[in-house]
């Protein structure tokens, strides 16, 4: 079932500034047609003349590399083994037993990223910061048909985005609150929501299938459950930026009450101060990152941005810059003024004008601020 929820992009007049807040903002899925894809190297390199996964020309660069595989059936087996030795599994046939190559840090690995982001998607702060603060979050998967990945939500509410280099791949998405028809325990959700087709109208599933060359924009905190219905490589990333790192630190908050809750019985084993600081190694350890981290990121990023910044955003409506994203007016506004004074041409463009650079600075200026005084209210 698809829904009206679900926007696909083939057009080739707009501009990026569209996707930026009619997705990101409005915290909406979208799928990219292939035009967004078709000058990526992976997508001339990576696949035969006949369109299927062409592994050799990775094993002849990289086939020493270990790579992270998860057993297709139950996964809950993870492993390594060589690209080359994947490779053949993946050519010769002998699957019995499926093997799916997943969150394979390929562009840190190989040191090398064969494909270049349209400006849609080129506000990443986790990957395309000069320092990282929560380490890398771009990954290959190459899967062969009938593998996938169990329903779930992706770290800290981030968003992500999935390319397929070549192959096809089912979805099914939530919306978020969605998810509470699939619960089947306290912290826990049904792997396979197939098994539960009675609730998918209630909890609004959409089930899309993505096409070779196309990208699938996911929201930060929609569920969803993939399914390789091909041989596949996709090309993904994790991340957060101004759009949604308001609901990051919801997110963060949550885990904390969590991680509160678990381990409440040991409180009078600790000091105050010591019982904090063992809420915040168990988020770490979740999460890559703790409430210090955040803060130091943040405080980072104002630093940069107000370097970059030529004048401030202000919000004539809203005190809280986050609220602008729930009210149509701030968003109309701010788009039509944004795009006035674009002129990064189409919305396949990959370089941002220097007036769109003023523009989206300020609003992530804006956002930081905005994130660091929330980040400085959590408490344990």
């Amino acid at each position: 079932m698809k829904s009206n929820m679900f926007r696909e992009v083939d057009f080739e007049q707009g501009s990026w500034i569209d996707l930026f807040v009619d997705c990101m903002l409005k915290n909406c899925p979208v799928i990219l047609c292939p035009e967004f894809t078709k000058n990526w190297q992976s997508r001339s390199e990576w696949v035969s003349d006949d369109g299927k996964p062409f592994l050799e020309s990775l094993v002849r660069q990289f086939g020493n590399l270990m790579i992270p595989v998860i057993d297709g059936d139950d996964q809950c087996n993870y492993g390594e083994m060589t690209l080359s030795d994947f490779a053949k599994y993946f050519t010769e046939g002998g699957r019995e037993r499926l093997i799916y190559a997943k969150d394979w840090h390929f562009q840190r690995d190989a040191d090398c990223s064969p494909y270049k982001l349209p400006l849609f998607l080129q506000s990443d702060w986790f990957n395309h910061e000069e320092r990282s603060f929560v380490g890398d979050y771009r990954f290959v998967y190459i899967g062969v048909r009938e593998t996938w990945t169990r329903f779930h939500c992706d770290v800290m509410n981030s968003y992500s985005w999935s390319a397929n280099v070549c192959g096809r791949k089912l979805w099914y998405f939530v919306p978020a609150g969605g998810e509470e028809h699939f619960r089947t325990g306290k912290e826990t959700y049904a792997a396979d929501i197939r098994e539960y087709r009675d609730r998918w109208q209630k909890a609004g599933v959409i089930e899309v299938i993505q096409e070779e060359g196309e990208i699938v924009f996911v929201p930060s905190s929609w569920f969803h459950q993939v399914h390789n219905l091909e041989d596949t490589i996709s090309i993904n990333h994790n991340f957060i930026n101004s759009s949604n790192v308001d609901m990051a630190l919801s997110a963060i908050q949550k885990r904390i009450q969590e991680i509160v809750a678990e381990i409440e019985d040991s409180r009078n084993m600790f000091t105050d101060e010591e019982f904090v600081t063992q809420v915040q190694l168990i988020l770490k350890a979740d999460s890559k990152v703790d409430v210090a981290t955040f803060i130091d990121f943040l405080d980072y990023l104002i630093s940069d941005r107000s370097l970059r910044a030529t004048f401030c955003w202000i919000c004539p409506r809203h005190v809280n810059v986050f609220d602008c994203k729930k009210d149509a007016k701030c968003l109309n506004r701010a788009k039509n003024e944004w795009k006035k004074q674009c002129s990064c041409g189409s919305v396949f463009a990959d370089t941002m004008c220097n007036s769109c650079r003023d523009w989206l600075a300020a609003y992530e200026l804006s956002c930081c601020i905005e994130a660091r005084r929330m980040c400085a209210a959590i408490r344990v």
